[in-house]
Protein backbone atom coordinates (compact mmCIF):
# COMPACT_ATOMS: atom_id res chain seq x y z
CA UNK A 1 0.00 0.00 0.00
CA UNK A 2 2.87 2.36 0.65
CA UNK A 3 4.83 1.76 -2.57
CA UNK A 4 4.55 3.49 -5.89
CA UNK A 5 3.11 1.63 -8.87
CA UNK A 6 6.56 1.58 -10.48
CA UNK A 7 8.14 0.01 -7.39
CA UNK A 8 5.28 -2.47 -7.04
CA UNK A 9 5.52 -3.54 -10.67
CA UNK A 10 9.28 -3.98 -10.31
CA UNK A 11 8.88 -6.02 -7.13
CA UNK A 12 6.22 -8.24 -8.66
CA UNK A 13 8.30 -8.86 -11.78
CA UNK A 14 11.38 -10.00 -9.86
CA UNK A 15 11.13 -13.73 -9.12
CA UNK A 16 13.58 -13.54 -6.21
CA UNK A 17 11.10 -11.37 -4.32
CA UNK A 18 8.51 -14.14 -4.16
CA UNK A 19 10.18 -15.63 -1.07
CA UNK A 20 10.11 -12.21 0.62
CA UNK A 21 6.41 -11.86 -0.22
CA UNK A 22 5.69 -15.33 1.16
CA UNK A 23 7.48 -14.43 4.37
CA UNK A 24 5.66 -11.09 4.54
CA UNK A 25 2.33 -12.87 4.01
CA UNK A 26 3.12 -15.29 6.82
CA UNK A 27 3.97 -12.44 9.22
CA UNK A 28 0.90 -10.41 8.25
CA UNK A 29 -1.50 -13.32 8.55
CA UNK A 30 -0.52 -14.19 12.11
CA UNK A 31 -3.48 -13.68 14.39
CA UNK A 32 -6.07 -13.65 11.61
CA UNK A 33 -7.80 -16.74 13.03
CA UNK A 34 -8.18 -14.99 16.38
CA UNK A 35 -9.49 -11.84 14.67
CA UNK A 36 -11.98 -13.95 12.75
CA UNK A 37 -13.19 -15.64 15.94
CA UNK A 38 -13.73 -12.21 17.50
CA UNK A 39 -15.73 -11.04 14.48
CA UNK A 40 -17.90 -14.17 14.54
CA UNK A 41 -18.52 -13.84 18.28
CA UNK A 42 -19.21 -10.09 18.24
CA UNK A 43 -21.25 -9.75 15.09
CA UNK A 44 -22.67 -13.23 14.59
CA UNK A 45 -21.33 -13.36 11.06
CA UNK A 46 -21.15 -16.65 9.29
CA UNK A 47 -23.92 -18.74 7.90
CA UNK A 48 -22.68 -22.28 8.04
CA UNK A 49 -21.39 -22.69 11.60
CA UNK A 50 -17.95 -23.65 10.34
CA UNK A 51 -19.14 -26.39 8.02
CA UNK A 52 -18.14 -26.20 4.38
CA UNK A 53 -20.43 -27.51 1.71
CA UNK A 54 -18.05 -28.87 -0.87
CA UNK A 55 -20.36 -31.38 -2.54
CA UNK A 56 -19.41 -31.90 -6.17
CA UNK A 57 -16.52 -29.43 -6.00
CA UNK A 58 -13.21 -30.48 -7.52
CA UNK A 59 -9.93 -29.43 -5.94
CA UNK A 60 -8.23 -28.21 -9.10
CA UNK A 61 -5.10 -27.11 -7.24
CA UNK A 62 -4.73 -30.59 -5.76
CA UNK A 63 -4.68 -32.01 -9.27
CA UNK A 64 -1.75 -29.82 -10.39
CA UNK A 65 1.74 -31.27 -10.55
CA UNK A 66 4.26 -29.74 -8.10
CA UNK A 67 5.80 -27.36 -10.68
CA UNK A 68 2.41 -26.05 -11.77
CA UNK A 69 1.34 -25.64 -8.14
CA UNK A 70 4.51 -23.66 -7.33
CA UNK A 71 3.95 -21.42 -10.37
CA UNK A 72 0.34 -20.85 -9.33
CA UNK A 73 1.30 -20.05 -5.73
CA UNK A 74 3.94 -17.54 -6.87
CA UNK A 75 1.50 -15.86 -9.25
CA UNK A 76 -1.29 -15.44 -6.68
CA UNK A 77 0.95 -14.44 -3.77
CA UNK A 78 0.61 -10.67 -4.44
CA UNK A 79 -3.18 -11.02 -4.42
CA UNK A 80 -3.11 -12.95 -1.14
CA UNK A 81 -0.85 -10.29 0.35
CA UNK A 82 -3.17 -7.46 -0.71
CA UNK A 83 -6.21 -9.27 0.70
CA UNK A 84 -4.48 -9.90 4.02
CA UNK A 85 -3.54 -6.21 4.24
CA UNK A 86 -7.13 -5.17 3.53
CA UNK A 87 -8.42 -7.63 6.09
CA UNK A 88 -6.03 -6.27 8.73
CA UNK A 89 -7.05 -2.69 7.90
CA UNK A 90 -10.75 -3.54 8.19
CA UNK A 91 -10.20 -5.25 11.54
CA UNK A 92 -8.15 -2.35 12.92
CA UNK A 93 -10.68 0.25 11.80
CA UNK A 94 -13.53 -1.65 13.43
CA UNK A 95 -11.72 -2.43 16.69
CA UNK A 96 -9.55 0.66 17.30
CA UNK A 97 -12.30 2.99 18.44
CA UNK A 98 -9.96 5.60 19.91
CA UNK A 99 -7.36 6.11 17.18
CA UNK A 100 -7.91 4.37 13.85
CA UNK A 101 -11.71 4.60 13.67
CA UNK A 102 -11.81 8.39 14.21
CA UNK A 103 -9.01 8.80 11.65
CA UNK A 104 -10.98 6.67 9.15
CA UNK A 105 -14.14 8.72 9.73
CA UNK A 106 -12.18 11.97 9.29
CA UNK A 107 -10.67 10.75 6.01
CA UNK A 108 -14.11 9.80 4.67
CA UNK A 109 -15.51 13.14 5.83
CA UNK A 110 -12.66 15.03 4.11
CA UNK A 111 -13.38 13.08 0.92
CA UNK A 112 -17.08 13.90 1.29
CA UNK A 113 -17.91 10.22 1.30
CA UNK A 114 -20.52 8.57 3.51
CA UNK A 115 -19.02 7.41 6.79
CA UNK A 116 -19.12 3.62 6.60
CA UNK A 117 -16.97 0.75 7.80
CA UNK A 118 -15.17 -1.65 5.51
CA UNK A 119 -16.77 -5.09 5.62
CA UNK A 120 -14.47 -7.59 7.29
CA UNK A 121 -13.59 -10.78 5.43
CA UNK A 122 -14.67 -13.83 7.41
CA UNK A 123 -14.19 -17.32 6.01
CA UNK A 124 -17.56 -18.53 7.27
CA UNK A 125 -19.47 -15.70 5.64
CA UNK A 126 -20.08 -16.42 1.99
CA UNK A 127 -18.87 -13.69 -0.40
CA UNK A 128 -17.31 -11.56 2.34
CA UNK A 129 -13.93 -11.40 0.58
CA UNK A 130 -15.64 -9.97 -2.49
CA UNK A 131 -17.61 -7.48 -0.38
CA UNK A 132 -14.43 -6.32 1.37
CA UNK A 133 -12.53 -5.99 -1.92
CA UNK A 134 -15.41 -4.19 -3.63
CA UNK A 135 -15.61 -1.71 -0.73
CA UNK A 136 -11.83 -1.14 -0.87
CA UNK A 137 -11.99 -0.43 -4.60
CA UNK A 138 -14.91 1.97 -4.18
CA UNK A 139 -13.08 3.72 -1.32
CA UNK A 140 -9.60 3.42 -2.80
CA UNK A 141 -8.66 7.02 -2.07
CA UNK A 142 -9.57 6.62 1.61
CA UNK A 143 -7.71 3.30 1.85
CA UNK A 144 -4.64 4.84 0.20
CA UNK A 145 -4.79 7.80 2.59
CA UNK A 146 -5.09 5.49 5.59
CA UNK A 147 -2.19 3.31 4.53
Amino acid sequence: FDVTKKEADKALDEPENSDDRAEQLEVLSKGIDAEEAVMIAEYGVGDNNGRDNDDSWVDEVGELDPDERLTLEKSILPVKLALVKLRKLAYKVIHSTTIVLPAWCKILEDLQAPITLMPHDVSTCWNSTFDMLEYAIEHQEAVDTMT
